[in-house]
């Protein structure tokens, strides 16, 4: 009897356990995505503002934001002044794939991402300044629904998860 009550009790603690972390996986998303935006706004204030190249504005940044932007940033920082006949986009690409690979963005945060440096085709710092203000506007409308969705699918989440607890103890007994 005790050894039942114990696993009905696992059995619920774990199914609680599991859904809990689906759902601190989608806060640990839209975490990400604001890691993303901050690092494009300090992006647009080293153009706006020191005027740098790129390779020294990635590896200035790479020391201010967190993992796993800022290995992104560095790696691509020692490529970018290596010149490997690679376009920033094509180069830019590869290390955010590389540094998000354990990250589920959607399709449409991953062609934000992926397409930001197609702000630095602009000749003229402001223009690229300018450019980089609408991937921050679509990296901000991303980020707010995410932030509406997150607690509604939370709840179905959670419920979902001890509807399934409470089914498999019922099978089990």
């Amino acid at each position: 009897m005790i050894g039942k009550i114990l696993g009905v009790f696992g059995l619920l603690t774990g199914s609680i356990g599991f859904t809990a972390e689906i759902c601190m996986g989608r806060k640990n998303q839209i975490l990400l995505l604001k890691e993303i935006r901050e690092m494009f706004c300090l992006i647009q204030g080293e153009i706006d503002y020191t005027a740098l190249p790129l390779p020294e504005i990635f590896k200035n940044l790479s020391e201010k934001i967190k993992e796993p932007l800022s290995g992104a940033l560095r790696e691509a920082a020692g490529r970018l002044t290596m010149e490997q006949g690679e376009t920033i986009r094509e180069l830019w690409q590869k290390e955010m794939e590389k540094a998000l690979a354990s990250y589920h963005l959607s399709g449409n945060q991953k062609q934000i991402l992926f397409s930001f440096p197609d702000g630095f085709t602009e000749n003229e710092y402001r223009g690229q300044a300018r450019a980089i203000d609408r991937y921050i506007r679509d990296m901000d409308r991303e980020i707010q629904q995410c932030e509406e969705e997150l607690k509604s699918k939370n709840r179905i989440i959670m419920s979902l998860g001890i509807a399934a607890g409470l089914f498999l103890v019922i099978v089990l007994l």
